[in-house]
């Protein structure tokens, strides 16, 4: 009876230090993508996690946003990777394609991200000089890092069909480092990269054509911004003696044009400007808008042997916002009347929104006389009217899933234009002309 005291006794010791481990066991290990599918790396499992120690995704959506409130003190310092290159290191991981889950895994990391913990802000754009360094304000690395968390809102997968034609001519990189990890954002006009210290790979993500890419380029007006201050950079860069304002790529086949921002890319454009031809021949179907001041406007018609130019056009198109050639070619100050309405303050409105908001994809169609599309849906119209007695007529759809269409009539060439809208513009213009009174 005693040996069997024992022997109960024995089995229960054993019992409770199995589940005891078991229980360790549950707690120590933190789901990851390399559990779920083998595509994924087992390196994706050691995410940076919390000051608490805690996986991010046991933290309650409040403490998320306690964290995501909290102020930054570190400001981003401008400064490239020939001047720092070990800040620019992060070894050599493989690429793989952002898909839902790692923009899952992404998300919870970088909304997490408490201000409090980073160390250091490292910045760089494409067309800074080497060996030049600069401190942002508090203020403006607070925008960037507050865009960054942004942009993961509207992050799409990456497919194996983009990421063949990788974007090129542009971006910018911010590293940040923190107590527990260091992590590499880059934009490269269409492609949306997150690299961290340490993983076997980094993650690409599609931004082309999203809100997304927005955010990314407002980013780069404000480190291209502290760039210019740290390189002295503010002189106007001059054409044909006019101070330019505005540059544009256009695609002349399916009229529409893309907006130029980086500065050492017009300066270089304008300098190749003055070897092309007055009077070209065999044009290639692509050229550049230039507003200058005084209200100036030239076009530059590029020819097949303007190989450097087409080909910097082609790809600028490629991974800009499109906009419709008509709406950014007309004056603002020449508008004297859009569906009845003469106010300018009104105008100028109506005016600025459908140069900056209204994007669409590239095929388009263009035509002989003025289209009335199939309106069956919800649709809009906006009849303009020039002091030169020109007319712009514009008819669309608004088919209620973020979808549209939108038909461009000028009665100067007595020809028509009709564009598929980007991905939620058609809500855009309806809200707009609504409240248009």
């Amino acid at each position: 009876m005693k040996n069997l005291l024992i022997i109960l006794i024995c089995i229960g010791m054993l019992s409770m230090i199995a589940c005891q481990n078991q229980t360790n066991n549950n707690h120590s290990e933190i789901p990851s993508s390399s559990q779920e599918s083998s595509v994924l790396p087992e390196s994706v499992s050691s995410m940076p996690q919390t000051d608490s120690g805690l996986s991010e995704s046991s933290l309650s959506n409040s403490e998320k946003q306690e964290i995501g409130d909290k102020e930054i003190s570190i400001p981003i310092k401008i400064i490239d990777s020939t001047a720092v290159p070990k800040v620019y290191d992060f070894g050599n991981p493989k690429k793989l394609l952002g898909t839902e889950k790692e923009i899952k895994m992404y998300s919870e990391w970088i909304n997490s991200l408490d201000y409090e913990n980073i160390t250091d802000i490292y910045a760089s754009t494409a067309y800074m000089m080497s060996g030049k360094t600069g401190t942002m304000s508090i203020e403006d690395t607070k925008t960037v890092m507050d865009t960054i968390k942004l942009v993961t809102e509207h992050l799409k997968p990456m497919t194996e069909e983009k990421a063949k034609n990788p974007y090129t001519g542009g971006g910018w990189t911010v590293i940040v480092n923190t107590n527990d990890t260091k992590v590499q954002f880059r934009f490269n006009g269409g492609w949306f990269i997150v690299t961290m210290d340490g993983q076997e790979y980094y993650w690409i993500f599609d931004v082309d054509k999203t809100p997304a890419q927005d955010l990314c380029k407002k980013i780069s007006v404000l480190l291209d911004e502290e760039v210019r201050k740290i390189e002295g950079d503010t002189t106007p860069i001059i054409y044909k003696d006019s101070k330019i304002s505005r540059l544009y790529a256009v695609d002349t086949n399916n009229c529409i044009m893309v907006e130029i921002t980086e500065k050492p890319q017009i300066q270089t454009l304008v300098t190749e400007f003055n070897t092309v031809m007055d009077e070209n021949k065999n044009l290639s179907g692509f050229g550049y808008l230039i507003f200058a001041d005084n209200d100036k406007k030239e076009y530059i018609y590029l020819s097949e042997d303007d190989v450097n130019l087409n080909g910097s056009c082609e790809e600028t198109l490629k991974s800009g916002k499109l906009h419709p050639s008509w709406l950014i070619h007309f004056n603002p100050k020449r508008v004297v009347d859009a569906n009845g309405v003469k106010d300018k303050d009104k105008l100028d409105k109506l005016a600025n929104f459908l140069k900056e908001e209204v994007t669409v994809s590239k095929e388009a169609s263009v035509s002989k006389g003025s289209v009335n599309p199939n309106l069956s849906m919800g649709e809009f119209r906006l009849n303009m009217e020039f002091d030169s007695g020109v007319k712009y007529q514009i008819l669309g759809t608004d088919n209620f899933d973020g979808t549209g269409t939108l038909s461009l009539y000028t009665s100067d060439l007595d020809t028509s234009v009709s564009y598929k809208l980007d991905n939620g513009v058609a809500q855009k213009i309806t809200a707009f002309l609504k409240d248009f009174s």
